[in-house]
């Protein structure tokens, strides 16, 4: 059987623990405590450690659901988190005041994914007065920055949604591992 580890990176309240229950098989793990910050959101709780749950798509391949705490000041855990990660989830709630600042921390933060396209950007929470105008920025983000990653939206409590993202991240790692597969064979 094939494991992956996802990562689910993003702000603070942009959905990753909802996402991973909402795609768990199992019970979902979590850290998260009483929020006293409420100047980042206004979340009654945050993940303080990490989140985990495990999803099983088809009889060979298990994917194990890491998401990391959206607060900047528990950056220092994200390499660690990160270790054997085979792509990322990046969340942006585009309700923030900066979605696009958020954008580009975890756009740097996770480079190592990001650079390769084995990440995906899902703006995970809506506001259609400012939804269309955050879509075409962050495309315009990642075209000066040359990035291939594909934007999707999803409501990260809806579970065919999130599989959705899922699996689009999963298609951009089989590309990967076929082009990378490719190179070395022609090195050899």
């Amino acid at each position: 059987m094939i494991e992956y580890k996802i990562m689910f990176v993003g702000p603070m309240g942009a959905g990753k623990t909802t996402a991973i229950r909402a795609l768990s098989d199992e019970v979902s793990i979590s850290t998260d405590v009483k929020s006293y910050d409420q100047s980042e959101s206004d979340k009654e709780q945050t993940t303080v450690g990490f989140d985990y749950g495990r999803i099983l798509l088809g009889d060979d391949l298990s994917v194990r659901l890491v998401g990391t705490p959206g607060q900047e000041r528990f950056s220092f855990l994200w390499p660690s988190l990160a270790l054997g990660a085979k792509g990322a989830i990046v969340l942006l709630d585009v309700t923030r005041a900066n979605p696009l600042a958020d954008l580009d921390l975890y756009l740097d933060k996770f480079s190592v994914l990001v650079n390769q396209g084995l990440a995906v950007i899902c703006l995970s929470k809506f506001d259609t007065q400012k939804h269309d105008g955050i879509r075409l920025s962050v495309l315009s983000r990642l075209q000066h920055k040359s990035l291939m990653i594909p934007l999707l939206d999803a409501d990260v409590r809806d579970a065919n949604q999130t599989r959705m993202v899922l699996e689009t991240l999963l298609m951009q790692i089989e590309l990967y591992d076929d082009v990378y597969a490719n190179e070395t064979s022609t090195e050899n």
